[in-house]
């Protein structure tokens, strides 16, 4: 009976073991050292799935997580079968001090905590060698509003995975990435890097000390190892931080603020001649360029006409770029103007005030007058009358005697209105037609009017209601005016047909030929639909990978 019970007691002692035993947690070396890898490994007496261990456990308790690797391993011994799992974790201490891993549960067991000590590292570790971070800020010192170019410089000397590269970071102040990243490969003595280089427009909003805390690069590299050859490491590596001083914006400086090394303004006239026709159309195109400014720091600038000009201003276009390590902003103007009768025009120039940031003065760049003298269609004065002798004008009309029309240019005459009255008559018979004997259907939208705006819908709607009722001004001014909310695509292929439009309608003798709108206004859709083709065609280009 006491073999039995002791038998048992064995038996229940050892099976209580093995449970304990089914999951183990250990660490490659106790203590570690801050920036230093080691390996946490977990066995599992089992066959399981890679899912079972959770590592996103591990990640507050003051590690970085590198990757997990699973292996699995069978064997058998005088025909007893065991199965093992284990999960190989890359840790990393960012600083030294006391750290636990908390007990892991693996298919409902529990493996024991496990407290390390992480301990100052002297030297410099292999990942510290492959993997930097370098930031440079030329400046020292800055104005409120003042935007910075800020670089920072990532060198690989290894293989690299699962980076993430986040920005700088400030307290009051704005940070914006400029430009593209470049990636080249450099030599640093004798040692071959591959590089990334990363801009930002840092700009500060409070007077004082400002410290701008370096961009952080997490991932995992690539390190050799004399035992096991190469293995994945996590890094983390932070570039220094700079400190500048912020100073007010000096007093008596007018605002808007815009601080600058250099500002220049350019003012071109398209066609260059300044003696335009009544009716024809000028190109004005005003570009403002301000280096090492930021595009919100660009004032809008707004421009004053004389009566007897009209002025169709389109949306300004902003450009921000970097150029010979300066960044720019660039701003441009374009303003379509027809004059709408002769004689001499003056457009007053304007001034955009500035502060130098090299040599602390206020600036002044300046945008020029200009005058415009229209002469009429012909480039002369108002000429009299046809068939009546230029010097008989001052007489009195009673005593003119001028000759009686032929028959064949009152037979014309007729006949260009007749023209008229005829294609007018079409148009509302079609209407007519359309509106009282045709079921209604749902008009088909087009690509393009289904993302149009009211304002742009109700222009285009204005247009077609002016050329179908041959009202060449109300159309030129409506077909303007849709045209300034269309892509530059549009906006090059009807400029030609805007441009005939302008010149006909704005003519001082457009009364003596009807203008055939409806002829024109197909020319314009069908000019609108091969724009809307060819930029249908170029969005559907699938994407092009290396």
């Amino acid at each position: 009976m006491i073999r039995y019970i002791v038998f048992a007691f064995i038996f229940f002692t050892a099976t209580a073991q093995a449970a304990n035993q089914d999951v183990s947690a250990t660490v490659s070396q106790n203590p570690v050292y801050v920036g230093k890898a080691f390996t946490l490994t977990l066995t599992a007496n089992a066959s399981l799935s890679s899912s079972e261990f959770d590592r996103s456990k591990l990640l507050h308790h003051g590690f970085i997580v590198g990757s997990t690797s699973t292996s699995r391993q069978i064997d058998s011994i005088n025909g007893k079968i065991t199965r093992q799992t284990q999960w190989v974790t890359t840790l990393l201490a960012r600083k030294a001090g006391d750290y636990t891993i908390p007990a892991l549960s693996i298919a409902g067991n529990l493996t024991q905590p496990i407290h390390i000590k992480a301990v100052a590292y002297h030297g410099q570790n292999a990942t510290q060698q492959q993997v930097l971070v370098q930031t440079k800020l030329l400046a020292q010192s800055a104005w409120v509003g003042q935007s910075l170019l800020y670089e920072a410089k990532v060198l690989v000397a290894t293989s690299l995975s699962n980076a993430d590269f986040a920005s700088p970071t400030a307290d009051n102040a704005t940070i914006k990435q400029i430009g593209k990243d470049q990636q080249q490969t450099e030599i640093i003595n004798g040692k071959r890097y591959r590089t990334l280089t990363r801009r930002w427009l840092i700009t500060p909003e409070k007077v004082g000390e400002l410290t701008i805390k370096g961009p952080e690069l997490t991932g995992s590299a690539g390190v050799i190892d004399p035992s096991f050859g190469m293995s994945q490491e996590p890094v983390d590596v932070t570039g220094a931080s700079q400190r500048i001083d912020v100073q007010a914006i000096p007093n008596g400086f007018t605002q808007p603020w815009l601080s600058a090394q250099k500002v220049t303004i350019d003012d071109q006239l398209s066609p260059k001649n300044t003696a335009p026709k009544v009716g024809q159309a000028i190109t004005r195109t005003i570009t403002i360029t301000a280096q090492n400014a930021d595009l919100s720091q660009l004032p809008q600038i707004k421009f004053d006409y004389p009566a007897g000009l009209r002025v169709y201003p389109e949306k300004p276009v902003d450009h921000l770029f970097i150029k010979d390590n300066h960044f720019y902003a660039q701003r441009r103007y374009s303003i379509a103007i027809i004059p709408t009768h002769s004689g001499t025009y003056n457009i007053k120039g304007s001034s955009l005030t500035w502060w130098n940031i090299d040599d602390a003065s206020v600036q002044y760049s300046k945008i020029k007058p200009i005058t415009l003298d229209v002469a009429n269609s012909s480039g002369t004065a108002p000429s009299p009358a046809k068939n009546e002798p230029p010097h008989q004008t001052d007489k009195k009309i009673s005593t003119n005697k001028t000759k009686s029309p032929s028959p064949s240019n009152i037979h014309s005459s007729n006949l260009w209105l007749w023209i008229w009255i005829a294609t007018c008559l079409i148009w509302a018979g079609r209407e007519l037609w359309g509106r009282y004997f045709k079921k209604s259907s749902p008009p088909k939208l087009t690509p393009q009017s289904e993302h149009e705006a009211p304002e742009q819908s109700d222009s285009w709607q204005k247009f077609a209601t002016a050329a179908k009722a041959c009202q060449s001004k109300q159309a030129e001014h409506a077909l303007r005016q849709w045209l300034v909310h269309q892509d530059s695509g549009m906006q090059e292929r009807l400029k030609p047909l805007l441009a005939e439009l302008a010149a006909m309608a704005w003519h001082p003798d457009n009364s003596e030929e009807p203008w055939d709108g409806v002829s024109y206004l197909e020319r314009v859709n069908k000019a609108k639909r091969q724009s809307t083709s060819a930029k249908r065609t170029k969005t559907q280009l699938p994407p092009l990978n290396p």
